[in-house]
């Protein structure tokens, strides 16, 4: 019966392990994820930054030459 026990445990100790492994590993990926859209994220805002930047140097670039002649 004494082994049976200790069986019992290690059984239970190992799928506790494994889903603690499980847990660990899904948290990863879902990081990952996340990490991997807030990237995306600051990239299109970087474009969007760029874009209105060469329009607003367009418009003023525009605006001075019409005044100048």
């Amino acid at each position: 019966k004494s082994s049976s026990l200790q069986m019992n445990f290690f059984e239970d100790a190992f799928r506790y392990f494994s889903q603690l492994n499980k847990e660990a590993s899904a948290k990863h990926i879902l990081i990952k994820v996340i990490d991997f859209y807030t990237y995306l994220y600051s990239v299109q805002q970087q474009q969007q930054y760029h874009f209105l930047l060469g329009s607003l140097h367009f418009i003023t670039h525009s605006f001075f030459y019409h005044f100048m002649f």
